[in-house]
């Protein structure tokens, strides 16, 4: 299994390891999700149908106002929120979110993540150091 390392800035701290799904487009919590299922409801959205629930998402950034916020709170508070968030791009709502959430989250990384990470590929974050290891499938 190959190993790729990715290096970030870390929006909340924490440390998660699981599953990824991708997600190519800019991605929103509100109307593009089911929150009480952690779904992707988007029908423009290649991942529309998968669960982000227990897995680390990973986006190329996100889109959205304060409602974005408020949705990966809810997310959070029914336990259906991803176990951590990769971004190409920084958003200080989600930030305030994943610390609401405990949720960890990094962006902005030495390498494209989506050109790095595959939906299925086995990913550690450590948000502490910010360094993002990725397994590939």
């Amino acid at each position: 299994m190959r190993k790729v390392t990715l290096r970030g800035k870390v929006g909340n701290k924490g440390y998660a390891e699981g599953e990824a799904i991708v997600v190519r487009n800019s991605f929103g919590f509100w109307g593009t999700v089911d929150q009480h299922k952690g779904i992707i409801t988007d029908r423009f959205n290649e991942a529309r149908g998968k669960s982000f629930v227990g897995k680390i998402l990973v986006v190329p950034s996100t889109k959205g106002s304060s409602a974005n916020w408020v949705m990966l709170r809810l997310c959070g508070r029914l336990k259906t929120n991803p176990k951590a968030i990769i971004s190409g791009k920084g958003d200080p709502l989600i930030v305030g979110a994943s610390i609401e959430n405990g949720t960890p989250y990094m962006y902005n990384f030495d390498k494209d993540p989506l050109a790095k990470i595959e939906t299925g590929d086995y990913v550690k974050m450590n948000a502490e150091d910010g360094v993002v290891e990725v397994h590939k499938k």
